[in-house]
């Protein structure tokens, strides 16, 4: 299989922290999230709440003027913790209870940290999906989780507010039922995990608060400070004074055993207040793509190393934060997918001049595209444009005096768009099962699958089916193949003659039975992350035929562990016919996927006998669904340059005659790709899968 070497490694590599060295010493990480915390929900801004203990880390930090956050939670949340824009991802609103949540492709801030030596720990609130095991906090990189998964709690009773609610509150995956108003069970958590830790270990703890979220509910002595408000208002000023009190809590306890000079702090607030909430003097409220919506408060703080008492004008988002962080702690970021977001530790640290930044906002419908100090608003059909420096209240649409900045924006915004997943394509689809049916010996040579395999263990059905085949009507199929797994150039494992053991295992991931005295190879294997080929030969000396190579998911192994992108070389032409490669899409939602076929590209690498003209037709069952002989032709070529990048691919050059498409197909369906040669042309052509989402 040929790819870029950047195809097995993390793309935004160099984001992470290559402007500064690492301490001597690695930091210690707190990340600590408000819910529904409006821009003025601040006693500096004019909150009544009395939150000291906010001030105070605002005066030894750094406050970050322009923070931007998704208007609701569960986006904002994904983006913190993935370094991606919810945007891109297609997550415009919060997940519901039995949504599936973030999908298990993304690489979380966690598991970098806990592969750098960290220990880690969410104390709070999660809300980014809970159907399975897997998707749960201590399946995405937590080694601890105290807290609640769903959107909301009661605060006392700690029961799920929504329909059918049950408990909803746990520590480490097993069900809680103790009493407590539940900002202070988090305060009480976080220290106490502070105080258990391994002192001889750095620490990444994100403590994700639910107030001043609904329902509001506060204790009676906190409501007694305000006489002045009544009902929600006195309530909501009650959670925020109870929110600084625990956030007092934790610091004090970061200073009581040294570690505040040694300690990151960051705080945010998931999107804009609602309800008794203040944004003034941002327009509108949580929900919308006004700042009101997603400008919140923001601090940073690092003793020694951040500036104290200082402020930041430079525009900073939520999925700024992994790189950002990570930079900062100069721990190297292991997300295979690219980050959107920046490392903007330099400015932050230093006050260096503001970096000019592009980013996107959305909910289900409304789009919010900033582009240095000018935001362009569309809700719906209407679109306004102002400049949200000089007008944060944004009431002066200047969209008619500007009519070429509106364009610019108009253009930049619909490039997001058309790089998004959309809300209805966001899952964990993959590619589960490969097969590729070619011809093998003689002129046709070995045809060979190449596949790789991330984020843990995964156990796979490979096979090559030769004999199997006349059952299908395929005549000339190879008598007796060899299946060969190699890791580069190493033989893994090699089977001439399957074993009646695996047959169990073949029959679980839907494979057609082979006969017991049948002469078909296959392997049931365990493999470490890495990327394999799967070639076959036959075991008769000069013997061809057709032979149809597999590889099946299992869907066991690591709980991260997936099987991405693959590949097929083979040769076509007249006694070849056509190479046929299939997929299989898995998981929910839908996937994302490039899929090339190359012929002239591959002379850069030295194959002499490559297909001039290669043709790509995609099938569900018989229906065409797509088609393509020259990728540059095609009305997406743009994109397909970018995604073909974005996912480590080597670059096809301007005018070649290789062939690509891109496309979103849904899971749970199963394709053929037929790759032939135009006006009959032969050779040996490299079909690719890439996922892109």
């Amino acid at each position: 299989m040929i790819r870029s070497a950047r195809f097995l490694f993390s793309l935004g590599l160099a984001l992470g922290f290559a402007l500064f060295a690492a301490a001597a010493t690695p930091p210690n990480v707190l990340l600590i999230v408000a819910d529904d915390q409006g821009w003025g929900d601040v006693p500096w801004r004019g909150s009544p709440a009395r939150m000291p203990n906010l001030d105070a880390l605002r005066q030894s930090g750094t406050e970050l003027l322009r923070f931007y956050a998704s208007p609701v939670c569960s986006p904002t949340r994904a983006s913190l913790l993935t370094g991606r824009s919810a945007v891109q991802l297609g997550i415009r609103d919060q997940f519901a209870p039995n949504d599936a949540g973030l999908s298990l492709l993304e690489h979380l801030m966690p598991e970098t940290f806990r592969a750098a030596g960290y220990q880690t720990a969410l104390i709070g609130k999660w809300h980014l999906g809970s159907t399975t095991a897997e998707r749960r906090p201590l399946a995405r990189g937590f080694d601890r989780f105290y807290g609640f998964l769903g959107p909301a709690v009661d605060y006392y009773t700690h029961l799920f507010t929504g329909p059918a609610g049950g408990l909803d509150w746990q520590r480490d995956g097993v069900t809680l039922n103790e009493p407590g108003y539940a900002t202070d069970l988090i305060a009480a958590e976080a220290v106490r995990l502070l105080r258990t830790r391994d002192p001889a270990k750095p620490f990444f703890h994100v403590v994700t608060f639910n107030a001043p979220h609904t329902p509001y509910a506060a204790p009676e002595e906190l409501k007694a400070n305000y006489p002045t408000l009544s009902g929600d208002a006195q309530t909501y000023a009650a959670m925020l004074e109870s929110l600084d009190l625990g956030l007092g809590r934790i610091l004090a306890e970061l200073t009581a055993q040294g570690l505040a000079n040694d300690t990151l702090v960051v705080f945010v607030s998931d999107n804009g207040g609602t309800g008794p909430g203040r944004n003034t003097p941002l327009r509108l409220n949580k929900g919308n793509i006004y700042d009101g919506g997603i400008r919140v408060p923001a601090l940073i703080r690092w003793p020694g190393v951040v500036r104290a008492g200082a402020t930041s004008d430079q525009f900073v988002t939520a999925q700024d934060i992994f790189p950002t962080i990570a930079a900062a702690a100069g721990v190297t970021p292991r997300n295979r997918l690219p980050f959107d977001g920046l490392n903007l530790w330099p400015t932050l640290r230093t006050g260096a001049p503001v970096v000019e930044r592009t980013f996107a906002m959305a909910t289900t419908a409304n789009y919010a595209q900033f582009e240095g100090r000018m935001k362009l608003v569309r809700i719906g059909a209407r679109e306004e444009l102002y400049d949200i420096v000089a007008d944060p209240s944004e009431t002066n649409n200047l969209a008619a005096a500007q009519p070429a900045v509106l364009a610019r924006l108009q253009a930049t915004l619909a490039g997001t768009l058309a790089r998004s997943l959309g809300p209805e394509t966001h899952g964990d689809a993959r590619v589960t099962n490969l097969s590729v049916r070619a011809a093998v010996g003689g002129t046709a040579g070995t045809p060979i699958l190449g596949f790789v395999v991330t984020g843990g263990e995964k156990r796979l059905v490979v096979r090559a089916a030769g004999p199997a085949l006349a059952a299908f009507g395929v005549a000339g199929a190879l008598a007796d193949p060899l299946l060969e797994l190699r890791q580069g150039q190493a033989l893994v494992q090699s089977n001439d003659n399957w074993s009646a053991i695996d047959a169990e295992a073949m029959a679980a991931v839907g494979a057609f039975g082979l006969s017991a005295a049948s002469m078909d190879a296959a392997l049931v294997v365990t493999l470490p992350p890495a990327a394999y080929t799967a070639q076959t030969s036959s075991v008769i000396a000069g013997g061809t035929g057709v032979a149809l190579v597999e590889i099946y998911d299992t869907g066991t192994g690591a709980t991260a562990a997936r099987l991405v992108n693959a590949s097929a070389r083979a040769f076509v032409g007249t006694g070849a016919s056509i190479l046929i490669p299939g997929i299989v899409v898995g998981g929910d939602g839908a996937a994302g996927l490039l899929i090339r076929a190359t012929g002239p590209a591959l002379g850069k690498f030295g194959v002499a006998d490559a297909l001039a003209d290669p043709m790509i037709a995609l099938y569900r069952g018989s229906t065409l669904v797509a088609t393509n002989d020259d990728w540059g032709a095609a009305a997406n070529a743009a994109q397909i340059t970018t995604s073909a990048a974005a996912a480590g691919a080597f670059a096809f050059d301007n005018g070649s005659r290789d062939a690509a498409l891109l496309t979103t197909l849904p899971a749970g369906t199963s394709y053929s790709v037929q790759v032939s040669g135009k006006n009959n042309t032969t050779g040996t052509v490299l079909v690719e899968f890439y996922l892109v989402q």
